[in-house]
Parts: structure tokens; C-alpha cells; sequence
């Protein structure tokens, strides 16, 4: 009689029970499943609420600080600057005021401007303008020339005279020499003076002198000279140079002559030395006329 062979099962037994293969399959989706939750949770936390997994806490972006827009700084307004000049003259020492100022070692002007010193030294800068030269050139016998002892140039500073101005139609009538030791005198004086150089050097150098923080150019002139009775114009120039003792070129840097001098050069070159003003000073007319 043949034996009856068993009917092989398949499946995962274990102990008493067996796993069928679809029951191994439906345990494989179960782990899938479990471990696609595990890689949700780890890889895509959720914040606390709604149902959701708690994630670890997160640090918050710093929130940037906005730059405050700076403000223009507001220009202050200028400080108003204010200056006072004064002048003064002309000043003519004639033969009767010689004589009134003379003393035994010499001359004394200091009386003469005692009674208006108050008024001379009130302004901030005193220009003023002595007719003669001021070289201590002896005045010759009944000569019409005039010639001022120097020592009206102290007389003057004491009084708060500042600055001399040289360009008048008396400035060479002790000649060449003297002039040169007029302006001598008043740098001894601790006087400025305008007008006349010792030099061409000293000729185009521009005259600026701060008063109260105010920059002023100053420029002086003649139209004529008394020691030749026409005007300075350029035909009479030799005959001039040569009544003074100098030569022709000399002549144009000695003293500012209207007709050869150049006021818009000397101008401009008191601005370009940070001049903000300029103050002209002119000389002009004839002697004892008062009809100009």
C-alpha cells in the first residue's frame, strides 16, 4: 500500500505558530510603515500644536537693527565782524607850526595832537597822511619845499596812528635819500606805511593787515610831485627822476605815481594775499587850490 506523502506548508514558524507569507508581508509594511513615521519625526519636526510632534526648540534670526539716517549738520549762521578805519590828514607842518614845535634839542609834535588823541586812537586802524618828507632833511632858506622832522612820526603812533601813507605830491621833496629814510623812521616807529618802497621787491609785495579778524589790503597813490610842477605823466618822468636823485627805472617803485603804477594789479594782488577789502588812498590837486 503506498504512503501518503504531507502537503508542505510554507510560512515563518514560530514555536506553535506560523507566519504565512502574506502575513510576513503584512508585518514588513507595519515596520515600513513604523520607520517612515521614525524618519518623518527626526527628519521634519513639527511645532507643538495642531496635532503635531514637538521640535527642538529653534534659535530666532536676530532681527536687524535699522541705521538711523544721519541728520546734516547745520552750518552756523556767520559771526558779524565789524572794524572801524580811520584817516587822518593831511597833516602840513608849515614854517609857523615848525616853529611852534621846535625845542632845544630838537622838535616836540606830542602838544599838537594832545587835544584830538582820544579821537585819532578811537578807531581800530588810524591811517594818516603827513604832507613832507619825514628824513630829517634840513629845510633850505625860504624853499617851498616841505620837509618834516621824523620825530612827528612818534608824535603820531602815540596817538594811534597805525600806518603812514607816503604817496603824496610832497614825498620826494627831500629827495631820494630822504624818502628811503622816511620809511627807516617809521619801521623804528613800529608805523606801516604805504605808498613808497625801498625796493621793487618791496614795491610788489601786497600791504594786508588784519584788523579784528578782518582781512585789509591797502594801496596809496599820486597824481603828481611837487618837486617837478607838471603832472607825472610819462614825459616829465626823467625830468623827476632826476630833481630827486634817482634814476628813471628807480622811480617807478619809489613812489606809486598814478600814471605808471598799475591799481588793478595792486589790487589783485591784495586779494591773492587773502585780502577780503581793499582801501585806496589817493593824492590829487594842485597846492592852495580848493577848487577841484
Amino acid at each position: 500500500m503506498a504512503t501518503k506523502k504531507k502537503k508542505k506548508k510554507f510560512g515563518l514558524r514560530i514555536g506553535g505558530i506560523r507566519i504565512r507569507p502574506l502575513g510576513l508581508l503584512m508585518i514588513l509594511l507595519i515596520l515600513l510603515i513604523i520607520a517612515g513615521c521614525i524618519v518623518l519625526f527626526v527628519g521634519k519636526p513639527h511645532e507643538v500644536g495642531g496635532g503635531g510632534f514637538l521640535s527642538p526648540t529653534a534659535t530666532p534670526s536676530p532681527t536687524p537693527t535699522a541705521s538711523p539716517t544721519p541728520e546734516p549738520t547745520p552750518t552756523p549762521a556767520p559771526t558779524p565782524r565789524s572794524a572801524t578805519i580811520r584817516s587822518l590828514g593831511e597833516i602840513a607842518i608849515q614854517d609857523n607850526l615848525l616853529a611852534a614845535a621846535k625845542t632845544e634839542s630838537g622838535y616836540d609834535f606830542s602838544e599838537m595832537f594832545s587835544q584830538i588823541s582820544d579821537v585819532i586812537g578811537g578807531a581800530d586802524y588810524t591811517v594818516a597822511d603827513v604832507e613832507g618828507s619825514l628824513g630829517d632833511t634840513m629845510n633850505p632858506s625860504g624853499s617851498e619845499r616841505m620837509l618834516t622832522p621824523s620825530s612827528i612820526i612818534q608824535a603820531l603812533a602815540d596817538c594811534g596812528v597805525d600806518m603812514l601813507d607816503l604817496a603824496n605830491d610832497h614825498a620826494l621833496d627831500g629827495g631820494w635819500a630822504d624818502l628811503q629814510a622816511a620809511m627807516k623812521n617809521c619801521q623804528s616807529a613800529g608805523v606801516e606805511y604805504i605808498g613808497a618802497a625801498s625796493s621793487l621787491l618791496e614795491r610788489d609785495a601786497a600791504k594786508v593787515v588784519d584788523i579784528n579778524g578782518i582781512k585789509v589790503g591797502f594801496v596809496a597813490y599820486t597824481d603828481s610831485l611837487s618837486i617837478f610842477p607838471a603832472k607825472a605823466d610819462s614825459k616829465t618822468l626823467a625830468k623827476i627822476a632826476s630833481a630827486a636823485g634817482l634814476d628813471k627805472d628807480s622811480l617807478e617803485y619809489a613812489i606809486n605815481l598814478a600814471s605808471i603804477s598799475a591799481p588793478k594789479t595792486d589790487i589783485q594782488a591784495c586779494r591773492d594775499a587773502g585780502a577780503e577789502i581793499v582801501v585806496a588812498c589817493a593824492s590829487w590837486g594842485d597846492m592852495f587850490n580848493r577848487n577841484v
